[in-house]
Order: structure tokens, then sequence, then C-alpha cells
């Protein structure tokens, strides 16, 4: 029987862990690597890594030159763990804050924000791109990744997005790679909680960029990450996992400036 717990959030960051296997870093983690990497500037950049959680994506990113990272997360087990993570990296710094509250004092190059838009209530995920609008130099790059689930009119409609995205996801990883009990309890969590919109709020791909276009960003770049195009897990096109590059407008109704 799979092992099971409350919410994965406020666990161990043991348990967030066991769903970043290395099958999935490579898969969804990589990309964004290599996207960001096609940022970098000689004279270097500031970034920006909203929600970074447990430090995975800044350990894949830790090698490349000239980054000064700034890791915001609300979560302060987490952030102990990607600090030990990267092991006190300097250019590395991690700060434990609500972000649509704190003051920061600069501007940055590059904005990360993977599977974070998800972690804002609806009625927040519009002042978080603003904030991140306000953020981000007029030249600099908004790398995001997100799950999309199917689209729906009523909450009842996305309980059940939901449910079908992770029973699909969870099958797919079955299939793809080892699946321990506590793996499996912790992807059945993320379902949970997506299912019953704790910490977990997940919207359509037309809803998010809809959102972003009104916040004042254009996209650049856009792929496909999962499920692979070889697999049809999914009627619409428009469910599972995207990469974007979003550059700034300059305005926040999504025209150009």
């Amino acid at each position: 029987m799979a092992e099971t717990y409350d919410n994965i959030y406020e666990q161990s960051p043991d348990h967030y862990d066991e769903t970043l296997s290395a099958e999935y870093i490579a898969l969804c983690y990589k990309p964004v690597r290599h996207l960001v990497e096609q940022q970098l500037r000689p004279e270097g950049v500031s970034l920006l890594d909203l929600c970074c959680g447990t430090g995975v994506m800044a350990e894949q990113i830790r090698d490349l030159p000239g980054l000064a990272y700034l890791g915001v997360d609300l979560n302060g087990r987490f952030l102990k763990r990607a600090r030990e993570r990267l092991g006190g990296s300097d250019p590395f710094q991690f700060l434990e804050a609500d972000f649509l509250t704190f003051e920061f004092d600069r501007t940055f190059d590059i904005i990360l924000m993977i599977n974070g838009y998800h972690h804002f209530k609806d009625s927040d995920k519009s002042r978080v791109l603003r904030k991140l609008h306000a953020l981000l130099k007029p030249s600099g790059s908004f790398v995001v990744f997100e799950m999309c689930v199917a689209r729906h009119e009523t909450r009842e409609a996305l309980a059940r997005a939901n449910d079908d995205f992770y029973r699909k996801r969870i099958d797919w990883v079955k299939k793809t790679e080892s699946m321990t009990p506590r793996k499996l309890a912790a992807w059945q969590n993320h379902r949970e909680l997506s299912v019953s919109a704790e910490d977990e709020y997940k919207v359509d791909y037309d809803y998010m960029l809809r959102d972003f276009r009104t916040g004042g960003f254009v996209t650049e770049h856009e792929s496909k990450i999962w499920p692979p195009p070889d697999e049809r897990l999914f009627e619409d096109p428009k469910v599972g996992d995207f990469l974007f590059l979003f550059r700034k407008t300059g305005d926040r109704d999504g025209k150009r400036g």
C-alpha cells in the first residue's frame, strides 16, 4: 500500500524531492537550464528564482558563469535544504519571504518561475505578474515553466481536470521511472492538493497566457516539455508542462511600449 502523509509542503523536504527524480530533472529542468544559459551576458547577470523550493533548479545552473542568484520562497525548511544543496556558494543567496509583501531593493536581468505560478491563488496571480514586471529590467528575460490543466468553467470541472492530469502523470511516471511507495505518495499528494485547491492553484493554458499578456509580457519562446510529442495522453494539446520565455513590454496591459 502506498505511503500517505499530509500536505507535502508541510513535511520534510525529502518528501517533495521524491518527485524530482533524475528522470524528471533531465526531462523538465535541463531545458530550463539551456534557456537560462542562452540569456547570459559577458558582464554577468542578476537572477531572481521565485518559489525556488529546495534548490533543485539552482543546482542545475550553479556552474553557469556570471550569475548573481537570489532564490525566494516562503518555506523555511525547503530553503534550509537549498542552502545545504548549494553548499554556501557565495553567488547563490536564498531569502525566506512573502513575495507579495517583500520590498526588493534591486531589479533583475533574469527571472525564473519554475512551477511557481500555480502556487499563487488566482486572486493573487495578476498582482504577482505586475510585481515581476516591475522587478524585471527592460531588456530582461522571464523564464517560466508551468503545468497547465484542461479548460474548465466551474470549480467541479477544475477538480476533474486536476485529477485527470495527475492520474495520467502518475501512470506515465510508473512506466518511465522506478516508483517507490514514497514517490507514489508524493505524486498523489500533489494530485490531492491540486484537486482540493490547497497550495496548488493550477489554471489552463489560455488563462495563463491571457494573464501574462495583461501583465505586460509577450511570448518570445514556447515549447511543450510533457507529455512527449509521440504520446497523446490528453485530447487537448494545451494540457501538459510548458516552458516559456517572456519579454517585458512597456506597460502592463499587453501593449508594446
